[in-house]
């Protein structure tokens, strides 16, 4: 099921009318600025505060995660399995900034 014919648009406006909207979602957490600018901290800038705090906080608990499954899988040791969520973090950092190998 797609939201396509849901759609309000001029083509489907000619053809009947809509009713009101029974529902708004607020995605105002991830809407960039209303006014177009160039800064040098643009990157930084895309998205709201909390979204960055979700993402950098996100990265060591996945990494985390990512070692554990590791650490299941081949019976690492204590040191290996902290090497390993070490790596997995900075890799995970990598491919948030497209430098991944």
């Amino acid at each position: 099921m797609t939201m396509a014919p849901m759609i309000q648009s001029y083509s489907r406006m000619q053809v009947g009318h809509y009713g009101p909207p029974i529902m708004y979602v607020q995605f105002g957490i991830l809407s960039g600025s209303g006014v177009g600018t160039s800064n040098v901290f643009g990157y930084i800038l895309t998205f709201d505060w909390k979204v960055w705090a979700l993402i950098l906080s996100a990265i060591p608990i996945l990494a985390l995660l990512m070692a554990l499954s590791n650490w299941v899988r081949s019976k690492m040791t204590p040191k290996q399995l902290a090497h390993e969520m070490h790596d997995n973090g900075w890799e995970l950092f990598r491919n948030l900034l497209y430098e991944s190998e």
